[in-house]
């Protein structure tokens, strides 16, 4: 005998069909509860540890991923219509499409909102610094409140007098050696691309704000306009080579 159309089990019939089915092919003898889920992941994590996919099967799961269309939450975000995710065409048009979005400043306010973006302890410490050492002279610039994007760069702190200067802060870990993957993370990278684009940067390091008289030397020298600063590490990369 066939159910009606909409016909849906009471709550103490699933119960009993799901007792019903413990220590069966269905339940396998494991409760569907929290505390059964937490040992069920547990067996498989101590199962898989120390074990990694082989050459062969790394190529096979490639081939397998080759060709799949993204989801409509990609689609809107990325812009790609219906080239594939993992195909190196698909990366390049991704790429392009991004770097010409971040130079577009409604994209980039969007994006700022949606992800909450606020100053960290170290960027609040230097605007301190820089609002009781030179009043009226650079704003945060961090969360794009000013909506200022150079190059697909969003510039810590900007001159807010005509003047075409910006102070860029780098996080001790976040810019080190290990974390570093493009070359406009690092300081003569980000100081030659505002260069690009006629603008002078400032770096400060995040332990540079322990001094804060020398960091105030350093910004006051920064904005009589001498090159030195710059000078001397494009020298030191030059020797680097």
């Amino acid at each position: 005998m066939s159910r009606p159309v909409g016909f849906h089990h009471s709550q103490e019939t699933k119960k009993k069909i799901s007792l019903s089915h413990l220590g069966t092919h269905y339940g396998r003898g494991i409760a569907k509860t929290p505390e059964a889920e937490q040992i069920r992941r547990a067996k498989i994590s101590r199962a898989l540890t120390g074990r990694y996919p082989t050459e062969e099967t790394r190529l096979k799961l490639s081939e397998r991923h080759k060709g799949i269309k993204p989801n409509k939450r990609q689609l809107q975000s990325l812009k790609l219509g219906t080239i594939a995710c993992q195909s190196i065409e698909a990366n390049k048009k991704r790429k392009l499409t991004m770097s010409k979005n971040w130079q577009n400043p409604d994209f980039v306010e969007a994006f700022w909102k949606a992800n909450s973006i606020k100053p960290n302890r170290a960027e609040l410490k230097l605007e301190v610094i820089l609002n009781k050492a030179f009043p009226k002279q650079f704003k945060y610039n961090g969360n794009f409140n000013l909506r200022i994007t150079l190059g697909g760069l969003i510039p810590d702190f900007v001159n807010v007098n005509s003047r075409k200067q910006v102070i860029e802060l780098f996080g001790d870990y976040w810019h080190s050696e290990k974390r570093i993957r493009s070359w406009k993370r690092t300081e003569l990278g980000r100081i030659m691309a505002y260069a690009s684009l006629g603008w002078q940067c400032l770096i400060i390091w995040e332990q540079e704000l322990k001094y804060e008289e020398l960091i105030i030397a350093k910004i006051q020298q920064f904005m009589k306009g001498d090159r030195t600063y710059f000078k001397k590490k494009k020298v030191e990369k030059e020797n680097e080579k």
